[in-house]
């Protein structure tokens, strides 16, 4: 793999970062989604194909996920996490950096831009970002942290815990699987997802509770450049983010909207390397204007 190492930085407490590419490249920031088996090695399939355009691409296990620790409810709001990934940024020596946010982690990068636009070169959303989480399915601000707790998913071995995650994927190769196992531990004889229900349900309580609005004022202002990817699957996806879209392109005119239709919420997974070519495309070199 591409330059690939990991260490574990000390921000307030552990938190583990994977990195790949040179060390003095500009830097790719990736904050990755919600869901149990999540983590920041979820773009180790395709960060070598950002390596290649020139970037260094970082990408951290947040609270709770991979091996970072969990912490503290109050530390899933999006204002603290967007600040402990500009602590991760000063850690590495890091001034500013392309990001690149996919689901919560697109939330989290909105508000970065917001509170650090001067450390946020460019902006890549992937299916996020383009509404308040609160006005989406599924999510209500009056609702309290523990609404949003679910089971933890468990298999009684690693055959069935990848049936399981395999199951309805448009795109399954050895390397997601690899990034998705990361994202699972073994306890007792049994596979789990290393992200406990506490810790999803605290994050998506901390979604609720902040509006990115006045982060799409600061990118309007600043002209930051954005590419909004979006799901086209299914339907029903379609349909709620086109009807979210008006509202955000008013807001930053200059984004750049890529709707795909055979791409479900996890783009990652279901574009795979087509995926690192149209944010590649976008960004270009790291010199580029996107870049």
């Amino acid at each position: 793999m591409t330059g690939y190492a990991y260490r574990d930085l000390d921000v307030g407490g552990p938190v583990r970062i994977h990195t790949w590419g040179a060390s003095d490249a500009p830097v790719l920031l990736y904050l990755h989604g919600l869901g149990g088996p999540m983590s920041g090695y979820f773009l180790a399939e395709i960060a070598p194909l950002f390596v290649a355009r020139g970037w260094r691409v970082v990408a951290w296990d947040a609270p709770g996920f991979g091996a970072s620790p969990s912490r503290e409810r109050a530390a899933y709001g999006l204002p603290e996490l967007a600040s402990l990934a500009v602590g991760v940024l000063d850690a590495l020596g890091v001034p500013d950096a392309a990001v690149l946010g996919q689901s919560w982690g697109g939330a989290v990068a909105c508000v970065l831009a917001e509170q650090e636009p001067e450390r946020v070169r460019s902006l890549v959303l992937l299916d996020a970002g383009h509404a308040d989480v609160a006005a989406l399915p599924g999510y209500s601000a009056d609702a309290p942290c523990e609404s949003y707790l679910q089971d933890l998913a468990t298999f009684a071995g690693w055959d069935e815990a990848q049936a399981y995650y395999r199951d309805g994927e448009i795109r399954w190769t050895p390397e997601l699987w690899d990034a998705v196992r990361y994202g699972l531990r073994a306890v007792s004889g049994r596979v789990e997802q290393a992200a406990a229900p506490s810790t999803l349900a605290s994050a998506r309580y901390g979604m609720v509770a902040t509006s990115l609005r006045p982060a799409w004022t600061v990118l309007a202002a600043r002209g930051t450049p954005v590419f909004l990817v979006l799901a086209g699957r299914p339907a029903e996806r379609r349909s709620l983010n086109e009807s979210l879209l008006p509202a955000f392109l008013a807001a930053v005119p200059q984004a750049v909207v890529d709707v795909v239709p055979e791409w479900s919420h996890d783009v990652i997974a279901d574009g795979g390397p087509a995926l690192a070519a149209r944010v590649g495309g976008w960004l270009g070199s790291p010199g580029a204007p996107g870049g």
